[in-house]
């Protein structure tokens, strides 16, 4: 041994048990944090992953730039891709609109597009089509097609394979024909059209320079250059809400991580300088200096990271790659490309820096304490320095005397009890904050209300209408789980002010319950001239607020009978919408029919289920074929649905990841409290036995010990973290959507049964093997 410091790996190969605790603790705490920031990195991947999907894989979108600039431009050494994308005036093929447009075989992967069918287009008389156009017109690949003079002349082209799907197609019942760069410029002759030129670079940190670059070479003015703002703010370029909200989460839980990390690595420290006071008090006698001592700490609690900060970072990597696994399984359609064995450098590095900075942090105390132990010490032992001063005795008048020495013990020591009730109540006040991100991604995800259709046929031509038997013929077909309509009618502009009336019937009424901030619904659906108006409408209409509509026999007065957090309806830049009764529209209207019909499907629907939906379709405009502009849409929502629902389960795996994370902070922080107090007691416990105190009486003690610690923490939890739910619920639901905060008796309840539950749970291996211990050992802490 060249030096007193290697005392220290030599103390710990003969004590490993000993230290399990605090490298448990360091395990823990970097686990969680590289858990935390992990899964924000991958939630950040996956958001990313679908604004790809979704708007396209570039970086900035510029406009009216000439040919020869673009090419320049191509050649750049920062830049990865970039093309023209060329949009025609829309033909019409078999009545159906057709978009018309092109570019290169390049950037049309980079903006989504993907062969499903066939090739892409080699020859400027070539294009891809979408499938649901081919099955509609019963058209297959190779066919040749010469679309209607709609939008220009006439043009011809062979279909040569299909892409895949795009819900902003199938939504609204559009249709696509896609050319090479070489086909677009055919289509141009006596069309309007529309030529941009997209952009990726090779690396995130070249976009900003990039892009400043270009603007001032090419004298570009900032209307001609349109920055891809969702995905430049996923890579940091700009500023985006969710991302910010993301890590802005993950630091909250870095700092409270970090607190209690640093209390529970400190406690275990603090025990054990405790438990060695005798071996402290030697190296003084041995001529060791306080300056010494507290470099031995020091030396000592930096092997404790060397051991606990690779465990923490592999189990966090684990707990990252089984969230990923998870929304990969639920939806592997658009997440099944993430890749699951991935290494998060933010979470790895977040992880490598709490574990050295709690340690470092929880060091300093104990260190001082080490520092100070006297060679006296050494002959006197643990027991001056563990016995706490006792101010006065438990009062045992009214309790056991076992229950009553617990309390007692738990109420003594102020600053141990704030200490305690510290770390149960900041897991409380983490779980309860978090839980409002369930009720936002509730509001938020507006495809996942009831209410959403999957299909819908509509029939926007104003005053034509859809015939009455069609909803109930449309609800007979298999695969439909409901069928429900809905009349519309825009009301003359009075006063600056465009209103429109919408009507629903019992199925929408009952749908509405769930959204109903003020008011009554019944009100509306039984009473006449009466509406429900939104919460965020701009005439601020309150329940009990009287409105006068233009009608059919003149001015009509309504009174708004409730009021709803949302509608799924957007009304116009000027205008406001209304919800009324079948009865209370036909009053107003003078009588009209439906414009739009609503289709949910059940499992057992398959693409047959379209097919006779459009069928039905068909039927009523050929019985109205005479009527100018009697042109039905069906629109297919199923996978903009489904995408939408994807993107909601992904939150949702974060969001009660984060959750999951919090609970398993929560557990591991209680158990390892508990643990150190018993410790921190177990010499006193020893000597209650050699008194005369059973093994039963010494569980209630510890317990009834621990359940003042439990209540105490738990009521603070509540207290503090009651109001801050409060307003997290105001701030990001109440003021946007209306709906006023409840009390959340659900993540309460959970928590605190929770805590409560370990509390009981972890005292019971400490408890066990105090009784286990012979008498004088447990008296001499060995």
């Amino acid at each position: 041994m060249k030096s007193y410091l290697d005392l220290v790996s030599q103390y710990a190969r003969v004590h490993r048990r000993k230290n399990r605790i605090t490298v448990l603790c360091i395990t823990i705490a970097v686990c969680l944090v590289t858990a935390i920031f992990g899964m924000a990195d991958m939630a950040i991947r996956a958001e990313v992953d679908r604004a790809i999907r979704e708007d396209g894989n570039f970086h900035i979108a510029i406009k009216d730039l000439d040919e020869a600039a673009g090419q320049m431009i191509g050649l750049r050494p920062d830049v990865a891709v970039s093309g023209w994308l060329t949009a025609a005036s829309s033909a019409a093929l078999g009545g159906r609109e057709l978009m018309l447009q092109g570019s290169s075989e390049a950037l049309s992967a980079e903006m989504g597009l993907t062969v499903s069918e066939g090739h892409f287009p080699q020859t400027a008389d070539e294009a891809l089509v979408d499938r649901q156009l081919l099955d509609a017109l019963g058209l297959s690949i190779g066919d040749t097609v010469t679309t209607e003079a709609v939008g220009g002349p006439p043009v011809t082209f062979t279909i040569c394979g299909t892409f895949n799907d795009f819900s902003a197609l199938k939504s609204r019942d559009r249709h696509a024909a896609f050319f090479n760069e070489a086909g677009i410029k055919q289509c141009l002759e006596n069309r309007d059209s529309r030529t941009v030129y997209y952009l990726q670079f090779k690396n995130a940190l070249d976009i900003r320079p990039g892009i400043e670059d270009i603007q001032t070479t090419y004298g570009l003015s900032p209307g001609q250059i349109q920055e891809n703002q969702r995905l430049l703010g996923l890579y940091g370029v700009i500023g985006d809400p969710y991302a910010y909200a993301l890590y802005g989460i993950a630091l909250v839980l870095f700092l409270l991580v970090l607190i209690a990390g640093t209390i529970m690595i400190s406690s275990s420290f603090n025990i054990s300088i405790l438990e060695r006071t005798q071996f402290f008090g030697l190296l003084r006698c041995l001529g060791a200096s306080k300056k010494q001592v507290r470099r031995y700490v020091r030396r000592e609690s930096l092997g404790f990271s060397l051991r606990g900060i690779p465990m923490g970072l592999l189990a966090g990597t684990v707990i990252i790659w089984i969230s990923c696994a998870v929304v990969g399984h639920f939806n592997p359609t658009f997440y099944g490309n993430l890749p699951l064995f991935q290494l998060s450098p933010i979470g790895l590095a977040a992880g490598v820096i709490v574990g050295f900075l709690t340690v470092f942090l929880a060091a300093m105390s104990p260190c001082k304490k080490a520092s100070k132990v006297s060679p006296l010490n050494a002959v006197t032992g643990n027991m001056e320095s563990n016995l706490p001063k006792v101010h006065r005795a438990a009062k045992t008048s009214r309790l056991p005397v076992d229950i009553a020495m617990g309390t007692s013990h738990a109420f003594g020591n102020r600053k141990n009890m704030a200490l305690m009730a510290a770390s149960f109540a900041i897991s409380i006040i983490l779980f309860l904050s978090f839980t409002v991100f369930i009720d936002f991604m509730s509001h938020a995800m507006r495809p996942l209300k009831p209410s959403t259709p999957d299909i819908t046929v509509a029939l926007e031509e104003n005053g034509l209408y859809l015939p009455d038997d069609l909803a109930a013929k449309l609800n007979e077909v298999p695969g439909i789980e409901r069928a429900f309509g809905r009349k519309y009618a825009p009301l003359p502009e009075k006063n600056g002010l465009a209103i429109s009336l919408i009507s629903y019937e019992d199925q929408q009424f009952d749908w509405s319950e769930a959204v109903l901030v003020d008011g009554s619904i019944d009100s509306v659906r039984e009473n006449p001239d009466t509406v429900l108006v939104s919460y965020d409408n701009r005439q601020n209409w309150k329940t009990g607020d009287t409105i006068t509509l233009p009608a059919a026999g003149g001015d009509k007065t309504v009174t708004v009978g409730g009021v709803l957090s949302s509608l799924p309806f957007n009304a116009e830049e000027n205008g406001e919408i209304l919800i009324s009764s079948e009865d209370t529209f036909d009053r107003i209207t003078g009588g009209q029919g439906y414009t739009v019909i609503d289709l949910q499907v059940n499992e057992a629907a398959s693409d047959d289920t379209l097919g006779t939906v459009n069928a039905l379709v068909a039927a009523a405009e050929s019985a109205h074929s005479g009527t100018p502009g009697y042109d039905i849409t069906v629109a297919d929502s199923r996978q903009g649905n489904q995408e939408a629902r994807s993107a909601f389960y992904t939150m949702s795996t974060f969001v009660y990841g984060f959750l999951f994370i919090i609970a398993l902070i929560t557990i591991f922080n209680i158990i390892n409290s508990m643990n150190i107090s018993v410790s921190s007691r177990i010499n006193q416990y020893g000597v209650m036995r050699a008194v005369g105190m059973s093994g039963r009486q010494l569980v209630r003690m510890v317990a009834s010990e621990s359940a003042a610690y439990a209540l105490v923490g738990c009521a603070a939890g509540a207290v503090l973290g009651l109001p801050l739910h409060a307003f997290l619920y105001d701030q990001m639901i109440t003021t946007r959507w209306g709906d006023a905060w409840s009390l959340p008796w659900l993540p309460l309840v959970i928590i605190i049964g929770l805590s409560l539950a370990t509390t009981f749970l972890s005292i019971i291996g400490p408890t066990k093997k105090i009784r286990r211990m012979d008498i004088v050992d447990v008296i001499n802490g060995e």
